[in-house]
């Protein structure tokens, strides 16, 4: 298979050839446009460089929507620091343009940034469209930052956007994720429409509040409505159920899945694996891990702590632990822990030894977490009274 690089620059050849010509001048401002949107959505990075090196040769650099389109760009490859560069040399700017430098800083994770682009452009005078709101509300909501959100929701409150649904969707994101479930029921409330991002806010508002009950209520109203759900809706529900210990529910969403043609996304599966072992179904749990062509951490991570809640289980665990090893998977700190607790039931001295040296390979992240810590705390004291029992 060609890499999107190739792939663009073999397009670019053919659709436009003079991008490989020696004068970037004879290229127009619309060419210019048209295959910054092909990188962009192809994350083509070299083909991307060539094009805004040949608009800075071009006399075009100055363009405000050219500008604009390259702060896209670069935020789409990651690459904030290529966007701020580009909008800093900007000789003028739109509302367009600090909403894609915000929106940019939102989408990789620079949520702070994106907050200080947002005060910076008010102060500049331009007031905010419903883009702009979105994602300066997602930079407040990445933050956990309700009482900077609510700053803004007053904002939105005496503006024309108030009853916008991307406004209104990022809203309800906000106080779902802070916990703020009687706001959310009220905004929820009063949304004239509703999408399925702002069903998927409730729900999995309501799945992450430990409310199980409510967030299938609301899913179950989101299904009457024809609304059709997303890989977030199902795992929103799926971690209900697993709270639920409902395995008849998790059945019952597993075959919508399947019908609804989401059956093959590997995230889903490990949240599937994750329900069943929950709902300690984990015959279930480990048929559907042995149907999946290509398995994760994920999978892995959810069926091994399954097992490590059984003594049942033990040995089954042992041979998923080879399994990963033997497919130089990562191990992560939750199979370690998991790891300690199968040491502590089959009472095995030098296993445990084994899989404490491998956990002090990992960064002190790991090893400082509480519940690596517990799990190495409870199976050297199993060890010491096995020890102790043997020794008298």
């Amino acid at each position: 298979m060609r890499s999107p690089n190739t792939q663009t620059v073999a397009y670019l050849s053919r659709a436009h050839p003079k991008f490989y010509a020696s004068n970037p001048s004879q290229i127009d401002y619309s060419s210019y446009m048209k295959s910054l949107q092909l990188c962009i959505e192809t994350k083509a990075k070299k083909p991307g460089h060539l094009i805004h090196n040949q608009i800075l040769t071009s006399g075009l650099a100055s363009n405000l929507h050219l500008s604009t389109k390259l702060i896209v760009f670069y935020s789409k490859l990651g690459d904030t620091v290529g966007a701020r560069k580009v909008f800093h040399r900007m000789p003028e700017r739109s509302v367009v343009s600090w909403t894609a430098q915000i929106s940019g800083y939102t989408q990789n994770g620079c949520y702070q940034d994106a907050l200080l682009v947002f005060l910076d452009m008010l102060r500049a005078g331009f007031k905010a469209n419903q883009f702009t709101y979105g994602s300066v509300l997602r930079a407040c909501t990445g933050l956990r930052c309700l009482q900077r959100g609510m700053q803004i929701q007053g904002c939105i409150e005496k503006s024309r956007f108030a009853s916008n649904l991307i406004v209104q969707s990022a809203l309800l994101d906000l106080h779902s994720k802070c916990g703020k479930m009687e706001e959310v029921r009220y905004l929820f409330g009063m949304m004239e429409e509703r999408d399925v991002v702002s069903w998927n806010a409730i729900i999995g508002g309501y799945a992450a509040q430990g409310l199980s009950g409510d967030s299938f209520r609301m899913f179950r109203s989101m299904m009457q409505e024809g609304m059709s759900p997303d890989l977030f809706t199902f795992g929103s529900v799926l971690k209900a159920s697993g709270m639920a210990s409902d395995v008849i529910r998790v059945s019952q969403i597993h075959q919508l899945i399947i019908q609804l043609g989401y059956g093959s996304h590997i995230s889903l599966s490990g949240s599937l694996i994750d329900a069943y072992a929950k709902c300690e179904s984990l015959a279930s749990a480990r048929r559907l891990y042995k149907s999946m062509p290509i398995k994760d951490v994920i999978s892995c991570t959810a069926l091994m702590t399954g097992y490590a809640r059984s003594s049942n289980y033990s040995s089954k665990a042992l041979d998923l632990f080879k399994e990963i090893q033997q497919m130089h998977m990562k191990i992560d700190g939750v199979i370690l822990c998991s790891m300690f607790n199968i040491c502590a039931n089959i009472s095995s001295l030098s296993l445990g030894r084994q899989i404490h040296a491998l956990a002090l390979k990992f960064d002190n992240k790991i090893n400082e977490s509480s519940c690596l810590s517990h799990n190495t705390i409870n199976y050297e004291n199993k060890m010491k009274r096995l020890y102790d029992i043997k020794a008298a």
